[in-house]
């Protein structure tokens, strides 16, 4: 007697595949949310760097960041300076603020670098070092502004 054996996957199989495959996405999905936004804000970092050196070296010949502004000192306005992710950079008495845009996320959120000065709290040194603060969720931030 020829016996007819079921071949392939049954109805149940495919829908443990399926079910699987939803909870890796539903965990793969918002990490890689996080990545993209982390990436993008890494941008403003980035875009900081020139202008930290320039900030650095008006300390160093002057000893004072007072008047040290977007438009001055040989720093251009805050508009100049645009990215894909970064909708302005302003430079104020040192400080430099990063203004984001296009992301749900980031628009509008600022990312800010402060110099403390030699002698300053959070610096014992006796160079200009750079502090980050900003108004995104710490999960956003690069590694080097994050908070503990």
């Amino acid at each position: 007697m020829y016996t007819n054996k079921n071949q392939g996957f049954t109805l149940i199989e495919l829908m443990i595949v399926i079910a699987i495959i939803s909870i890796l996405m539903a965990y793969a999905i918002p990490a890689y949310r996080d990545y993209t936004v982390r990436t993008k804000a890494g941008e403003g970092i980035s875009m900081t760097s020139a202008l930290k050196s320039t900030v650095s070296e008006i300390w160093i010949n002057t000893s004072t960041l007072t008047g040290v502004d977007s438009g001055t000192n040989g720093i251009g306005a805050a508009t100049n300076y645009v990215g894909t992710n970064v909708s302005q950079i302003e430079v104020d008495e040192g400080v430099i603020e990063v203004t984001f845009k296009d992301d749900p996320t980031l628009n509008g959120q600022t990312l800010t670098m402060i110099p403390l000065l030699p002698g300053s709290a959070g610096n014992t040194g006796s160079s200009l070092i750079w502090q980050c603060s900003s108004s995104l969720s710490n999960k956003y931030l690069p590694a080097q502004c994050r908070t503990p």
